[in-house]
């Protein structure tokens, strides 16, 4: 990934055609605390992007993905062996589903896109935990703050590590009420 300083540069810069409109539903696997949060008008799923760090602001943002794999996969109820998927029995796991519509999302699905970054699918769908409170920060955190500083976008969209669907991270002050609404809670024991 670019440094935050030319990443911002580039993504000032980005043409029309780097932005797309996600229109349909969306996955996201709910801890127990997140439960009694989640109302059809406000998910309650928020996220506060870069929390854990004192050197940027943070700010709310959603992230959710286009399957139902992906979020099973990251809540830990899914594996991958090396011959078959297998569930995992643990605590009771619910699945919120989401409808959107979100615009001016950022396409890292699109080659042009991450040679202009300087990144790759590996890089954003890296495990960053041990960078996140490091002194630089993980890459992936540069690209979020960058584009919430500029402004053009309302988020990214980019192939999902697990599944066959594509991940969002959407900033809520970057979309208007009802862009991005719970449908329904799913219990998946």
């Amino acid at each position: 990934m670019l440094r935050p300083a030319a990443l911002r540069d580039v993504l000032r810069a980005a043409p029309a055609h780097w932005l797309v409109t996600y229109d349909g539903d969306l996955y996201r696997s709910l801890r127990e605390r997140d439960i009694g949060n989640a109302t059809f008008s406000n998910p309650g799923i928020d996220h506060r992007f870069n929390r854990g760090t004192t050197r940027a602001r943070s700010f709310s943002a959603l992230y959710a993905s286009s399957d139902r794999t992906t979020p099973l996969f990251e809540a830990r109820r899914r594996m991958q062996t090396a011959t078959e998927i297998i569930d995992v029995p643990g605590p009771v796991t619910r699945l919120a589903v989401l409808s959107a519509v979100v615009s001016t999302l950022l396409d890292l699905r699109k080659d042009e896109v991450c040679y202009k970054l300087k990144t790759s699918h590996q890089e954003l769908t890296g495990n960053w935990w041990d960078y996140i409170d490091s002194r630089d920060g993980a890459p992936t955190h540069w690209l979020g703050h960058a584009l919430h500083l500029i402004g053009n976008s309302s988020g990214i969209i980019y192939r999902s590590k697990y599944g066959t669907g594509d991940n969002i991270f959407v900033m809520h002050d970057r979309i208007g009420p009802g862009h991005v609404r719970l449908d329904h809670v799913e219990l998946i024991n």
